[in-house]
């Protein structure tokens, strides 16, 4: 298991960390009864990645794996406990789930996130999900951008470059027309919701 690089001017995304899914795990475990398993993902590359996964029974998987640092090529072998707990699902059976590692929440997934060595979950690692990163790319600076204006245009009026007046011009102008445009946006979306929920 190889540990990325990590993103320090924005958050990592879900999309971009190795997920285990309790789901597709207990589709092919059995939590009752004690096992071992490995578990294995396959990369697009075609590489392969895998964790041993032994079942104490009713109580808590240990998982065993081996990480290399990204940067030094450095391999070490990784173990540790996660609990597990099951609920009572309303037409019978149970549904079964993790205990976050570090703080201990209940949760379906745990993801293996860029420069960790442990898997978590979503809000231990800090993680959002690409949707809500690409909405901050565009609103986000566009926001910031606004208390800009009042600086760039202090500079318009002291500086007597031309090349930089126009680049100037152009931010200010881009704030302009790019802030009603944000404003419609989401006024458009604001309003399907609504309709959706009038159905």
């Amino acid at each position: 298991m190889s540990r990325g690089r990590g993103v320090f001017w924005r958050k990592t995304t879900v999309e971009e960390s190795t997920q285990l899914d309790m789901q597709q795990l207990s589709r092919k475990v059995d939590f009752n009864v004690a096992s071992e398993v490995t578990w294995t993902w396959t990369w697009s590359s075609g590489k392969k990645t895998s964790i041993g996964i032994r079942v104490e029974p009713r109580y808590a998987l240990h998982f065993r794996y081996t990480v290399t640092d990204y940067h030094s090529g450095e391999k070490r072998d990784i173990a540790y406990q996660t609990f597990i707990d099951a609920t009572p699902c309303f037409y019978g059976g149970q549904r079964w789930w993790f205990c976050c590692p570090r703080c201990g929440r209940r949760c379906r997934i745990l993801y293996f996130a860029p420069g960790s060595d442990y898997f978590a979950c979503r809000i231990c690692h800090n993680l959002t999900y690409q949707s809500q990163q690409e909405g901050k790319s565009r609103v986000w600076y566009l926001g910031r951008a606004i208390f800009d204006v009042p600086k760039w245009y202090e500079e318009l009026w002291r500086t007597n470059s031309k090349k930089k007046r126009r680049a100037l011009w152009k931010k200010i102008r881009e704030v302009e027309v790019g802030v009603p445009a944000a404003l419609a946006s989401l006024n458009g979306k604001h309003k399907k919701k609504r309709k959706r929920r009038k159905r």
